[in-house]
């Protein structure tokens, strides 16, 4: 999934997560050194805490692709009836050119 305000590595050779009927059966260890963007600095994602994230209803309400885990354990859901077409639009209209960034390092992929 592509993410913003956080940094993680996928090691190709670990162990994948293993499901079967939504559970997870067997853990996985391909994701690790997980981190979250706060008040300007990359902290270590702390797994007791719990963090507010921002997707649309092809992910979140209809388990898009998969991600059934937002419907299933997600709490205090919010619709902000907002399309990526729209956000989109502001910025155009705002900035007047789409300049992407470099690349930030956000995901890092080891074979």
């Amino acid at each position: 999934m592509q993410v913003s305000g956080l940094k993680y590595r996928i090691t190709l050779p670990e162990q994948v997560q293993q499901m079967k009927d939504e559970k997870v059966v067997k853990p996985g260890n391909r994701v690790d050194n997980i981190k979250v963007f706060q008040e300007g600095k990359w902290i270590d994602l702390d797994p007791e805490k719990e963090y507010n994230i921002l997707s649309n209803s092809f992910i979140v309400k209809h388990e898009g692709d998969g991600y059934f885990w937002f419907k299933k354990y997600g709490t205090e859901l919010k619709n902000t009836y907002t399309t990526f077409y729209s956000i989109m639009a502001e910025v155009i209209d705002t900035q007047k050119i789409l300049s992407p960034k470099a690349k930030d390092g956000r995901l890092e992929i080891v074979h």
